[in-house]
Protein backbone atom coordinates (compact mmCIF):
# COMPACT_ATOMS: atom_id res chain seq x y z
CA UNK A 1 0.00 0.00 0.00
CA UNK A 2 1.30 3.45 -0.90
CA UNK A 3 0.16 6.27 1.34
CA UNK A 4 -0.12 9.98 0.68
CA UNK A 5 2.32 11.57 3.09
CA UNK A 6 1.89 15.01 4.64
CA UNK A 7 5.40 16.43 4.91
CA UNK A 8 6.42 18.87 7.61
CA UNK A 9 9.66 20.66 6.69
CA UNK A 10 12.02 22.14 9.22
CA UNK A 11 13.57 25.18 7.62
CA UNK A 12 17.00 26.41 8.57
CA UNK A 13 18.05 29.84 7.43
CA UNK A 14 21.76 29.55 6.78
CA UNK A 15 22.72 32.80 5.23
CA UNK A 16 21.42 36.29 5.81
CA UNK A 17 23.51 39.12 4.45
CA UNK A 18 23.27 42.58 5.95
CA UNK A 19 22.91 45.67 3.83
CA UNK A 20 26.23 47.18 2.81
CA UNK A 21 26.52 50.66 1.38
CA UNK A 22 29.48 52.90 0.59
CA UNK A 23 30.51 55.72 -1.71
CA UNK A 24 33.73 53.89 -2.61
CA UNK A 25 34.12 50.29 -3.69
CA UNK A 26 37.00 48.25 -2.26
CA UNK A 27 37.78 45.08 -4.23
CA UNK A 28 40.23 42.36 -3.22
CA UNK A 29 41.01 39.18 -5.18
CA UNK A 30 43.66 36.53 -5.70
CA UNK A 31 45.05 37.02 -9.22
CA UNK A 32 47.39 34.76 -11.24
CA UNK A 33 46.38 35.51 -14.79
CA UNK A 34 44.66 38.15 -16.84
CA UNK A 35 41.09 39.04 -15.93
CA UNK A 36 38.81 42.06 -16.07
CA UNK A 37 36.25 43.06 -13.50
CA UNK A 38 33.15 44.38 -15.27
CA UNK A 39 30.82 46.55 -13.17
CA UNK A 40 27.51 47.69 -14.62
CA UNK A 41 25.15 50.16 -12.98
CA UNK A 42 22.04 49.02 -14.84
CA UNK A 43 21.20 52.57 -15.89
CA UNK A 44 20.63 51.54 -19.50
CA UNK A 45 17.21 50.34 -20.66
CA UNK A 46 16.14 46.90 -19.38
CA UNK A 47 19.45 46.40 -17.57
CA UNK A 48 20.34 45.72 -13.96
CA UNK A 49 23.32 46.37 -11.75
CA UNK A 50 25.80 43.51 -11.70
CA UNK A 51 29.45 42.64 -11.21
CA UNK A 52 31.09 39.91 -13.28
CA UNK A 53 34.59 38.63 -14.06
CA UNK A 54 35.67 38.49 -17.71
CA UNK A 55 38.54 36.01 -17.67
CA UNK A 56 41.09 36.19 -20.48
CA UNK A 57 44.13 34.03 -19.72
CA UNK A 58 45.77 31.64 -17.19
CA UNK A 59 44.18 30.94 -13.79
CA UNK A 60 40.76 32.33 -12.95
CA UNK A 61 40.57 34.77 -10.03
CA UNK A 62 40.64 33.02 -6.66
CA UNK A 63 41.34 29.56 -8.08
CA UNK A 64 44.96 28.84 -7.09
CA UNK A 65 45.23 26.32 -4.28
CA UNK A 66 41.51 26.33 -3.53
CA UNK A 67 38.42 28.45 -4.05
CA UNK A 68 38.90 31.97 -2.70
CA UNK A 69 36.37 34.82 -2.82
CA UNK A 70 36.46 38.15 -4.54
CA UNK A 71 35.78 40.57 -1.70
CA UNK A 72 33.68 43.66 -2.46
CA UNK A 73 33.37 46.08 0.46
CA UNK A 74 33.90 43.20 2.86
CA UNK A 75 31.36 40.87 1.24
CA UNK A 76 32.82 37.54 0.10
CA UNK A 77 31.58 36.77 -3.40
CA UNK A 78 32.38 33.33 -4.81
CA UNK A 79 31.88 33.62 -8.59
CA UNK A 80 30.38 30.61 -10.34
CA UNK A 81 32.34 29.56 -13.42
CA UNK A 82 31.35 27.43 -16.42
CA UNK A 83 32.23 23.72 -16.23
CA UNK A 84 35.32 24.19 -18.40
CA UNK A 85 39.01 23.79 -17.51
CA UNK A 86 40.52 26.50 -15.33
CA UNK A 87 42.09 29.09 -17.58
CA UNK A 88 39.42 28.87 -20.26
CA UNK A 89 38.43 32.39 -21.33
CA UNK A 90 34.90 33.44 -20.50
CA UNK A 91 32.55 35.14 -18.09
CA UNK A 92 31.81 34.15 -14.53
CA UNK A 93 28.31 34.12 -13.15
CA UNK A 94 27.29 37.65 -12.09
CA UNK A 95 26.80 39.14 -8.64
CA UNK A 96 23.32 40.59 -9.05
CA UNK A 97 21.90 41.46 -5.62
CA UNK A 98 23.62 44.84 -5.82
CA UNK A 99 22.90 48.44 -6.77
CA UNK A 100 25.77 50.36 -8.35
CA UNK A 101 25.89 54.05 -9.26
CA UNK A 102 28.77 55.98 -10.76
CA UNK A 103 29.83 59.56 -10.14
CA UNK A 104 29.21 61.92 -13.04
CA UNK A 105 32.83 63.06 -12.59
CA UNK A 106 34.15 59.61 -13.50
CA UNK A 107 35.76 56.83 -11.50
CA UNK A 108 39.33 56.85 -10.17
CA UNK A 109 41.41 53.99 -8.78
CA UNK A 110 43.96 53.64 -5.99
CA UNK A 111 45.81 50.38 -5.45
CA UNK A 112 46.64 49.04 -1.99
CA UNK A 113 48.27 45.71 -2.89
CA UNK A 114 49.31 43.65 -5.91
CA UNK A 115 52.66 43.46 -7.71
CA UNK A 116 51.50 44.79 -11.08
CA UNK A 117 49.43 47.86 -11.84
CA UNK A 118 45.65 47.60 -12.02
CA UNK A 119 44.05 49.94 -14.57
CA UNK A 120 40.65 51.26 -15.52
CA UNK A 121 40.33 50.56 -19.23
CA UNK A 122 36.74 51.73 -19.66
CA UNK A 123 34.91 54.52 -17.90
CA UNK A 124 31.13 54.12 -17.61
CA UNK A 125 28.98 56.21 -19.95
CA UNK A 126 25.76 56.02 -21.91
CA UNK A 127 27.38 54.49 -24.99
CA UNK A 128 28.65 51.43 -23.11
CA UNK A 129 25.56 50.97 -20.94
CA UNK A 130 27.26 52.63 -17.94
CA UNK A 131 29.78 49.82 -17.57
CA UNK A 132 33.13 50.16 -15.80
CA UNK A 133 35.94 47.77 -16.75
CA UNK A 134 38.98 47.25 -14.50
CA UNK A 135 41.97 45.30 -15.84
CA UNK A 136 44.00 42.91 -13.63
CA UNK A 137 47.07 41.47 -15.41
CA UNK A 138 49.34 39.19 -13.36
CA UNK A 139 50.47 36.93 -16.20
CA UNK A 140 54.18 37.84 -16.32
CA UNK A 141 55.28 37.24 -12.70
CA UNK A 142 55.41 33.63 -11.48
CA UNK A 143 52.81 32.58 -8.92
CA UNK A 144 49.84 34.56 -7.69
CA UNK A 145 49.36 37.70 -5.64
CA UNK A 146 46.55 39.24 -3.62
CA UNK A 147 45.29 42.46 -5.19
CA UNK A 148 43.32 45.14 -3.39
CA UNK A 149 42.02 48.31 -5.01
CA UNK A 150 39.65 51.14 -4.12
CA UNK A 151 37.36 52.58 -6.77
CA UNK A 152 36.44 56.17 -5.93
CA UNK A 153 33.20 57.45 -7.38
CA UNK A 154 31.35 54.14 -7.16
CA UNK A 155 28.28 54.00 -4.92
CA UNK A 156 27.75 50.36 -3.96
CA UNK A 157 24.82 48.77 -2.15
CA UNK A 158 24.39 45.08 -1.40
CA UNK A 159 20.82 43.94 -0.90
CA UNK A 160 19.90 41.43 1.82
CA UNK A 161 19.94 37.88 0.55
CA UNK A 162 18.37 34.88 2.20
CA UNK A 163 19.09 31.23 1.52
CA UNK A 164 16.74 28.63 2.97
CA UNK A 165 17.55 24.95 3.06
CA UNK A 166 15.64 21.88 4.21
CA UNK A 167 17.51 20.29 7.09
CA UNK A 168 14.91 17.67 7.99
CA UNK A 169 11.51 16.37 6.93
CA UNK A 170 8.89 14.75 9.13
CA UNK A 171 7.00 11.98 7.33
CA UNK A 172 3.67 11.25 9.03
CA UNK A 173 1.04 8.64 8.23
CA UNK A 174 -1.92 7.00 9.93
CA UNK A 175 -1.47 3.42 11.18
CA UNK A 176 -3.74 0.55 12.18
CA UNK A 177 -3.14 -1.95 14.95
CA UNK A 178 -1.76 -5.38 14.01
CA UNK A 179 -0.19 -3.88 10.91
CA UNK A 180 3.47 -3.19 10.09
CA UNK A 181 4.69 -0.42 7.85
CA UNK A 182 7.96 0.17 6.03
CA UNK A 183 8.94 3.71 5.05
CA UNK A 184 11.04 3.97 1.88
CA UNK A 185 12.67 6.79 -0.05
CA UNK A 186 14.12 7.42 -3.49
CA UNK A 187 16.15 10.29 -4.93
CA UNK A 188 17.74 11.28 -8.27
CA UNK A 189 21.21 10.42 -6.92
CA UNK A 190 20.04 7.06 -5.48
CA UNK A 191 17.42 5.61 -7.84
CA UNK A 192 15.16 2.80 -6.68
CA UNK A 193 13.38 2.50 -3.35
CA UNK A 194 15.47 2.16 -0.19
CA UNK A 195 14.22 1.27 3.28
CA UNK A 196 14.36 4.19 5.69
CA UNK A 197 14.63 2.87 9.24
CA UNK A 198 13.21 -0.41 10.57
CA UNK A 199 9.62 -1.59 10.09
CA UNK A 200 7.12 0.43 12.14
CA UNK A 201 4.39 -1.47 14.05
CA UNK A 202 0.93 0.08 13.82
CA UNK A 203 -0.62 1.47 16.98
CA UNK A 204 -3.82 3.00 15.69
CA UNK A 205 -2.27 6.47 15.86
CA UNK A 206 -0.09 8.47 13.51
CA UNK A 207 3.51 7.34 12.99
CA UNK A 208 6.15 10.05 12.52
CA UNK A 209 9.63 9.57 11.09
CA UNK A 210 12.17 12.41 10.91
CA UNK A 211 14.51 12.17 7.94
CA UNK A 212 17.64 14.33 7.94
CA UNK A 213 18.31 15.79 4.49
CA UNK A 214 21.94 16.26 3.47
CA UNK A 215 22.04 18.66 0.51
CA UNK A 216 19.60 16.78 -1.70
CA UNK A 217 17.27 18.82 -3.87
CA UNK A 218 14.65 16.06 -4.27
CA UNK A 219 13.49 13.08 -2.23
CA UNK A 220 10.41 10.91 -2.71
CA UNK A 221 8.73 8.83 -0.01
CA UNK A 222 6.29 5.94 0.16
CA UNK A 223 4.94 3.65 2.89
CA UNK A 224 4.55 -0.10 2.28
CA UNK A 225 2.01 -2.13 4.23
CA UNK A 226 3.65 -5.41 5.21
Amino acid sequence: MNSKLPLVATLVMLNSIFLLHASDLVVSAQIDGHSRLVISSGDSAAARSEIVWDHLYAARPGSLGGNYPTTVNGYEWFPVWPATPNGTPGLSGPLTNVAVRFSTNGVSLTQQSGRTAVNIIQQPNATNGFTLVVDFDDVAPAGFDQYTITLQGVSFELFPQLSIYLSAINVEWQTETNRTYQLQYSSPVMPGWINLGPPVPGTGTNAIFTDTIVWQSHRFYRVLLQ
